[in-house]
Order: C-alpha cells, then sequence, then structure tokens
C-alpha cells in the first residue's frame, strides 16, 4: 500500500496497491474498508481495473474520488464515482503521463477543491516535474507548474494555499514568483467558505 485517503461522508478508508515490480506485485483494485473505528472494520474490493494499479488516490467535499491509475506504459489521474454514487463506481480517465522505464510516470495527487466547484488536480510522478490538471475545461487542461525537479512519491495543498512536494532528500514548498500562494481558492470574507 502506498496512499491512504478518507471519504469526507461516511469516514471510511480507501487504498490502492501499486506494481513495483517483483519487490510488490501489487493489486489492481482499490480497497474500502468499512467502519475502520469499529472493533470488527470490514475490507472490501472498492473497484477493480485489471491491469490498472492505484498509487494515490484523494477525495473532493462531495465524495468524488481521484486516483492516478498505473498501467504498463502509461499513468493516468482518474476521476472514481464515490461511495455515495451507485455501484459499481464509473472510472473516467482525465489526462495520461508516459512511463519512464520501470516507473510511472504519475505516482502521486493532490487538490484543491470547493464544494460545488469543480476541483484542480495535481499529479506529480519520477521525472521532476508537477502538473496542474484543470478539470473547468473539456478536455482537461494539463499545466506543468514545476519542472527540473527530482522525484516526488507526495504532494499536498497546504493550509496556507501553497503546493508542498516531497523531493528526494527534501520537501519543496511552491510558491508564485513573487512568493505568494494560489494553489488553492481564497477564504470567502466573513470565513463563509471560499473564492477563486
Amino acid at each position: 500500500m502506498t496512499n491512504l485517503a478518507t471519504d469526507p461522508g461516511t469516514g471510511d478508508l480507501f487504498f490502492g496497491q501499486a506494481n513495483s515490480g517483483s519487490a510488490c506485485t501489487g493489486a489492481p483494485t482499490i480497497t474500502r474498508i468499512e467502519h475502520p473505528t469499529s472493533a470488527h472494520p470490514t475490507f472490501a474490493t472498492y473497484s477493480s481495473t485489471p491491469g490498472t494499479y492505484t498509487s494515490d488516490v484523494v477525495f473532493a467535499p462531495d465524495g468524488t474520488m481521484y486516483a492516478v491509475e498505473q498501467g504498463p506504459i502509461i499513468a493516468c489521474a482518474a476521476r472514481i464515482s464515490g461511495p455515495r454514487s451507485p455501484t459499481p463506481p464509473t472510472v473516467t480517465t482525465l489526462a495520461c503521463f508516459p512511463n519512464f522505464g520501470i516507473f510511472a510516470g504519475s505516482d502521486t495527487i493532490a487538490i484543491s477543491a470547493r464544494p460545488g466547484d469543480a476541483p484542480t488536480l495535481f499529479v506529480a510522478g519520477p521525472d521532476g516535474t508537477i502538473n496542474k490538471i484543470d478539470l473547468t475545461t473539456s478536455p482537461p487542461t494539463v499545466t506543468a507548474v514545476l519542472t527540473g525537479g527530482t522525484r516526488s512519491d507526495g504532494i499536498i495543498v497546504g493550509p496556507d494555499r501553497c503546493l508542498y512536494a516531497t523531493q528526494s532528500t527534501s520537501i519543496e514548498r511552491l510558491t508564485n514568483s513573487d512568493g505568494s500562494c494560489s494553489f488553492a481558492p481564497e477564504r470567502r470574507p466573513g470565513g463563509g467558505g471560499l473564492i477563486g
């Protein structure tokens, strides 16, 4: 397992199992842990896509799941209908990236979202590039926000609206050229949510 996410509606946990070759063959499923705080949590397969392995998952405020799905020659960011949607879940490919040798083109995903709006996704992997996926356009627009870095196995949008990424030997904080951060919407005046 290389990832873990909590459904904001049910509190259930979800994880995937990446395929890292002979060291860890993974599984082409996303697993749901129902009632994780109970004495007897239940493990169940939530979705299964043969030949595709999930290396990271995140949830939007509305319960929609987003994931990095790895195949033999390509890795894709995907939208997966969440636990409050009809089953089986629907998987929609949003953007894909080529793999680099035995490594996936994208290993990790982060989300910047305001309830009711299309979220913005960020994906990164071993080539040192962090890509932004804008879901307000059709098809989604992919823009590199960082190039020339090292391997990223974890990224997250912080409460300061900056993007943080693990590198080979450090954690980097990404900002605008003037030092400000705008990777997440601003809070609405008076604390009533966020503004774009």
